[in-house]
């Protein structure tokens, strides 16, 4: 969730995101408020909520493509085998 913001600043094709749980920070979906109403006008779906990943969900998605965070607490250094095996994948 962490590059999402990013990735819609740059007019990427984001279609769906890992979210947090909803709180100050946060709208109603769990991502942050810097770009929620983006994420709302673009009609991104929430993949799952947390900063663990979920592989079932991430692979029920059908991604194209997975960008994910080598750092921080959303990192997905821990599964990053498992995620390229799904789709074309990118940590940064």
């Amino acid at each position: 969730m962490s590059m999402t913001g990013h990735l819609l600043a740059l007019d990427a094709p984001v279609v769906a995101s890992q979210a947090t749980t909803p709180g100050p920070f946060t709208d109603g979906n769990g991502f942050f408020k810097q770009w929620a109403d983006v994420a709302a006008q673009r009609g991104i779906q929430v993949v799952y909520q947390g900063f663990e990943a979920d592989i079932e969900k991430v692979i029920a998605a059908k991604p194209d493509l997975i960008v994910g965070s080598a750092s921080g607490a959303d990192s997905t250094a821990k599964v990053y085998e498992r995620l390229k095996g799904i789709a074309p994948s990118a940590r940064r």
